[in-house]
């Protein structure tokens, strides 16, 4: 009996290993001592099998621990256990690297550098301090943070040094974030910290103070080799985890500069492997998911002390034939999201945002989550950046993200300098879709730009969010943009509703 079957394709009588007893099993037959049945790429049965990229030239090679070799060529199934999957790795086999890994004092970053030690590197740990407490009172503990993670780099027996990026964070993430706001857009901070500081100002420094040939971090995202053997973004095994979208979008040079050892891990391996080499307390302690520069305050509070209010903005309602002003008002379409619900007086049934007109501070709502305005079926994407420098071919079928945790949608993507209608490129200030009005043009597109068209509509698709781009084939990430403006028309803005 063949030990792997080759292709994207589940194939009737092919072995796998039960991620538990490492036995060899066939797609229908129960493991020994397994109650559950091993499904083609299932998560909930007891054996849940994953899908990696593998080589085929080491289809057949198995590591000490018996587990498949994963980095590149087509799709194969394999379980989720603990091996080496960056593409460094195996580049340097055999030497001992000098890596500088981003430490926060949590299980993650912890276990990203014990691995890296089982594997004999030479780690070092390096705390980022982002963001400055002494101007904002007890939004954020990095003091605290840093005794944290010297403590913790203590118990690993490696060196501890705290990088100061206040200034850069300040500048390129910070300042983007509330010019984002000021102009009607929901940006994301994570996206911007991780493409200037972490992988930008923290791998220049490790690379030129500390020596490091590579930068670790604990994010759950994987480093693999793609095609014509350039680094490649894959997402990380652990679904409910998986980073990839925050990370999307870096270029190849610096990908190959990178390593995320735990991105073939789901988080509850990562906790246990912490508890059974001594980490309990790591382990268990509460996940921090904020922002440092919110804190503990509610995110309408933060915005309100740097973006100045508008109010008596005028609330719409969709609803019928003719669209009505609501008695209400609001302090500025700046504070709302696209898709988000819509706490409106006098209103029995739940609202929700379906546009913002940012020149007339108007906010367009309708009533229920299921209106077919909240629904968009083509995307303007801006600073588009890919992976491997060049787009794919115009028209390339691809799967779309446009946030976190969301399943991949099926899609099509148009680049700059394909066939265009004849229309001239307008300016809109609207953003989203608003009932019984249509967009202007976006043709022709710029330089930077994209455009997706999704095959089933997705719901609360919003701009000043990333959309992330992947081969329809192999699930790699071939690049990402900022959501500009969703459905694409002709007409002109929304300010001439009566009152």
């Amino acid at each position: 009996m063949a030990m792997w079957s080759l292709g994207g394709s589940w194939c009737r009588g092919r072995a796998i290993p039960c991620r538990t007893t490492r036995n060899w099993i066939s797609r229908r037959t129960e493991c020994a001592g397994h109650s559950a049945v091993v499904l083609p790429q299932c998560s909930t049965s007891t054996c849940d099998v994953r899908r990696v990229v593998v080589p085929q030239s080491q289809a057949r090679k198995r590591t000490r621990s018996g587990w498949p070799v994963p980095v590149r060529g087509t799709m194969m199934d394999t379980p989720s256990r603990p091996h080496s999957t960056h593409a460094p790795n195996l580049a340097h086999a055999g030497r001992r690297l000098r890596v500088v890994v981003g430490m926060s004092g949590g299980v993650d970053s912890t276990v990203a550098a014990m691995l890296l030690q089982d594997a004999g590197h030479d780690v070092t740990g390096v705390f980022m301090r982002n963001w400055d407490e002494l101007n904002e009172t007890g939004a954020c503990t990095s003091e605290a943070e840093y005794r944290r993670v010297q403590e913790v780099c203590a118990r690993l027996g490696i060196a501890c040094h705290k990088f100061d990026y206040v200034k850069e964070y300040w500048n390129f993430v910070f300042s983007d974030v509330l010019a984002s706001f000021r102009v009607g857009l929901t940006p994301n901070p994570d996206i911007l910290c991780n493409r200037h500081i972490k992988f930008g100002a923290f791998l220049d420094e490790a690379t030129t103070r500390l020596d490091a040939d590579y930068i670790a971090t604990g994010h759950y995202a994987q480093n693999v080799i793609g095609p014509g053997d350039l680094p490649a973004l894959a997402r990380g095994v652990d679904s409910n985890k998986d980073q990839a979208y925050f990370l999307a979008g870096m270029p190849a040079d610096v990908l190959r500069r990178v390593m995320f050892p735990i991105g073939h891990l789901i988080k509850d391996e990562v906790k246990k492997m912490a508890r059974e080499r001594g980490y309990r307390d790591i382990a268990d302690q509460k996940e921090s998911m904020g922002i440092c520069f919110i804190g503990k305050r509610k995110f309408r509070s933060f915005l309100q002390e740097y973006v100045v209010d508008r109010p008596g903005g005028r609330i719409i309602l969709h609803e019928g034939s003719r669209p009505l002003v609501h008695p209400e008002t609001h302090d500025g379409v700046h504070l709302f999201t696209l898709g988000q619900r819509a706490s409106i007086g006098g209103m029995h049934q739940r609202c929700f945002v379906v546009g913002k007109d940012v020149r007339c501070n108007d906010l367009h709502i309708v009533r229920g989550n299921a209106h077919p305005a909240l629904a968009t079926a083509t995307v303007l994407a801006s600073d588009v950046r890919w992976t491997a420098g060049a787009p794919p071919p115009d028209g390339s079928r691809v799967c779309l993200q446009f946030r976190h945790r969301q399943q991949a949608l099926d899609g099509t993507v148009y680049l700059p300098g394909a066939t265009a209608p004849a229309e001239t490129r307008q300016v809109s200030n609207v953003m989203g879709h608003i009932p019984g009005e249509t967009k202007p043009v976006w043709w022709p597109l710029h330089a930077d730009e994209c455009e997706v068209l999704l095959d089933v509509a997705a719901a609360a698709v919003t701009p000043g969010q990333a959309v992330v781009v992947y081969d329809a084939t192999n699930h790699l990430c071939l690049g990402s943009g900022t959501i500009t403006d969703t459905d694409i028309g002709t007409g002109a803005g929304y300010c001439n509703v009566e009152s």
